[in-house]
């Protein structure tokens, strides 16, 4: 300390010391410690004092305290910010006291700097909630939040989530959703029949997107009957990523969506479950108008490997969409079936991005092999591979 000491006397002239404070350095040997803090007409050594009072950790903070009030924007931004970095209860304090600044700007930093300051700023990121006339800095408060919740924190927040503006609203949800407790997902479970689509949206997309825990299935479940698409879109995503039994009704319900894409993710979230009850309904899927829906239901029933789907799925070697074909194609070979093999060497190298793109992954997946998109080369491994294939399909077919 008496180095860091003698480098700021150095730096900063005896006679332009702006304030000092003593403090308690708890060392093999304790003693006092002077701290410079700002000097005169030098924003460039006030700002090369800060960054020295950062380092020395709680005991730079007093001297930090002085500089957020600093006349030098710079000098206060850095000031602000170290404090947030240093953390801890005296630097939540500090920060707490610029949150009546009639700068809007000082008020926005040391919001986010109370993010960076740990649990501490929990209290004081609420009371923005509560009292910051800018929307935007209530946004960073929930912003921020994220970063110091701890179970329990659930009511503090839904006790000021209906006077929040929406974007704040999104940023609270997350905050729930960090929470992670039983009573986070009883406020979700709330919020996700919200009357703003928005939020229900936000918070069935927050779950699927960040968290696989089985106390989101009633909300996945719920909103799969939701008016808006795009909430009972996210919900099958939802579904999807979990991949538990017990969604499997309202999954297959979700087959029949009127919106196709929700179809599509439903008969692929059937082909996870693997529960071969799906296998008729998947099977009528096969007929659907929208080409993603009946490759999808193609895929489902190969990933069930129930082999009573192969007479079924080889007219669709003929479907109309290349998508479609490629994927049945698939399909049967993991049912066994390697009559498709041909028909995606032939797709390989299309003229059609997604079409090529496809039976190479299929290629790839199912040979352990990669020659991207040359068609001469995959029918080369075809050649040496197709009878030890079928013989080994053969093998392991259930006997009659």
């Amino acid at each position: 300390m008496k180095k860091a000491f003698l480098f700021l006397s150095l730096l900063l002239p005896p006679t332009i010391i702006f304030c000092s404070r003593s403090v308690s350095l708890q060392s093999q040997n304790a003693q006092d410690v002077e701290y410079a803090v700002i000097a005169e007409n030098d924003p460039a050594a006030r700002l090369a004092a800060v960054a020295v009072l950062k380092e020395q950790g709680e005991i730079g903070i007093p001297g930090l305290t002085a500089a957020a009030h600093d006349p030098d924007d710079g000098v206060r931004k850095a000031a602000i910010r170290s404090l947030g970095e240093v953390g801890g209860q005296e630097a939540a304090d500090a920060l707490a006291e610029l949150l009546d600044d009639p700068d809007r700007t000082v008020r926005m930093r040391a919001i986010i700097a109370l993010g960076l300051a740990g649990r501490p700023g929990f209290p004081y990121l609420l009371k923005v909630l509560d009292t910051e006339p800018f929307p935007r800095g209530r946004m960073f408060a929930a912003s921020a939040l994220n970063r110091v919740v701890q179970p329990g924190d659930a009511p503090a927040i839904m006790e000021r989530f209906d006077r929040q503006d929406v974007t704040t609203q999104m940023h609270l949800v997350t905050a729930l959703v960090h929470i992670g407790d039983d009573g986070a997902y009883q406020a979700l479970e709330v919020l996700a029949e919200h009357p703003n689509r928005l939020i229900r949206f936000y918070v069935v997309n927050t779950l699927a997107d960040t968290h696989q825990d089985e106390r989101a299935l009633p909300i996945f479940i719920n909103s799969l009957e939701d008016e808006a698409v795009e909430v009972r879109m996210w919900a099958i995503f939802g579904l999807e990523r979990l991949n538990h039994p017990a969604s499997f009704p309202a999954v297959l319900a979700a087959l029949g969506d009127q919106d196709p894409y929700v179809r599509k993710e439903a008969a692929y979230t059937l082909g996870l479950l693997k529960n071969p009850e799906a296998i008729p309904f998947l099977i009528e899927s096969l007929k659907d108008p929208i080409t993603v829906v009946r490759g999808d239901a193609a895929t489902a029933l190969g990933m069930i490997g129930d082999s009573s789907a192969t007479s079924t799925l080889r007219p669709l070697l003929n479907d109309s969409s290349p998508v479609v074909q490629i994927k049945t194609a698939e399909a049967l070979a993991r049912l066994g079936d390697y009559s498709g093999i041909d028909l995606v060497i032939e797709l390989v190298d299309s003229p059609v991005r997604i079409h090529s793109y496809e039976a190479a992954r299929v290629l790839r997946e199912l040979s352990g092999e990669d020659f991207g998109y040359n068609k001469a080369s995959w029918r080369t491994w075809w050649i040496c591979n197709r009878d030890v294939l079928a013989d080994g399909a053969r093998q392991s077919a259930p006997a009659e």
